[in-house]
């Protein structure tokens, strides 16, 4: 099933000099088109989970899209058939957009295929890819097939390592990570938490290795958590240490979304996360479960250290890595400049930033 969001239909603002953006994403996704509605007028348009119900659907789709000894003109058949006409539900919700036919833009986010056609009005629009996971090698060769076909205009990749895998693939693509989430992830006061270590997310077979390892040495129990966005904010208002153990070693939403609540996040290192933060600067970097014990009972025996790491940590992610400067660079990249509006937000959270182990 296809939806539009309704609530920005009223809130379009077709006099200010701002690109019009239709953003299509899963339900998981819904939490960053608020981001996207501070810098441009923004339609929002998501798949509902059916895709996952139509599971031989998908199957075929990706094996199309994949399977190298299929022509190109086959591959892209098989994919066009899949697509769903959103036109007809956009004319009736956003008629003074689309009728003009001045929508600049489909952002997509991750698709399996592409769920939107580039017909009638948007026809003249650009067609980005945000490519989220594209670190996997199967969805690294999913989305190349997608732009090689002609759906995409612009690449975006959200890691470093898949921009180089995109151009190998014969698609010249642009890095554009994640960042924070700033409806959900801002600073909170870290009086009243409980200083102890926790991990939020999948318990992949190496995460729980790596979990019951560190508890055999430390002594101790750390607890695991798997909750939606909204549920793992609230849940660090309440934690100081916040585990954070890749997949391969890749920067992922955890590492903005804990910086920028203000927690204490111990990462395991890497090239990429180096990119933006500074180990041990801005988080606790470990190498190896031991190194991971070892730092944790320092961190446990030196609060003062463990809350410098935390706010510095926090500065950084406020002064360089939201959401809406990732969305920023998309509005420029069309032509536009950015509404003035971060600046004001980033000072906010920045001066909460310095206030995090004040024990008033």
């Amino acid at each position: 099933m296809l939806w539009c969001n309704d609530v920005y239909a009223r809130s379009l603002k077709t006099d200010i000099d701002v690109p019009t953006i239709l953003l299509v994403t899963d339900t998981l996704e819904n939490t960053l088109y608020p981001a996207f509605q501070r810098l441009a007028n923004v339609v929002h348009v998501y798949v509902d989970v059916w895709l996952d119900r139509l599971a031989s659907l998908k199957r075929l789709i990706v094996r199309a899209a994949t399977k190298r000894a299929m022509p190109r003109g086959l591959r892209g058949l098989v994919l066009r058939a899949a697509q769903v006409n959103v036109e007809r539900r956009l004319k009736f919700l956003y008629r003074d957009v689309v009728e003009r036919g001045d929508v600049d833009a489909v952002v997509v986010l991750d698709p399996a295929f592409l769920p939107v056609r580039r017909t009638g009005y948007l026809r003249d629009a650009e067609f980005i890819l945000w490519s989220m996971d594209s670190h996997i090698p199967r969805v690294l060769e999913v989305h190349a097939s997608l732009v090689l076909e002609g759906f995409f205009d612009r690449v975006y990749a959200a890691h470093s390592s898949a921009v180089k895998g995109f151009r190998e693939l014969g698609v010249d693509a642009e890095h554009l990570p994640f960042g924070v989430v700033s409806d959900i992830f801002y600073p909170r006061p870290m009086r009243r938490r409980e200083f102890r270590p926790v991990f939020i997310g999948s318990l992949t077979p190496r995460r729980r290795e790596v979990l019951e390892r560190a508890e055999q040495l430390l002594g101790m129990s750390i607890e695991s958590y798997t909750v939606m966005q909204h549920s793992y904010a609230e849940l660090m208002a309440r934690k100081f240490i916040v585990l954070n153990i890749p997949r391969r070693g890749e920067v992922n939403w955890r590492d903005f979304e804990a910086l920028g609540t203000g927690v204490l996040l111990v990462r395991e290192e890497s090239e990429e996360i180096r990119e933006f933060f500074e180990p041990n600067k801005h988080f606790i970097a470990y190498r190896g479960v031991e190194d991971l014990v070892a730092k944790i009972k320092q961190l446990m025996d030196n609060r003062e250290e463990a809350c410098r790491v935390a706010v510095a940590g926090c500065r950084a992610a406020w002064e360089r890595h939201l959401l809406e400067d990732r969305v920023c660079r998309i509005v420029e990249d069309l032509g536009y400049r950015c509404r003035g509006v971060l600046e004001d937000l980033r000072r906010l959270h920045l001066s909460r930033c310095d206030k995090l182990c004040d024990k008033r």
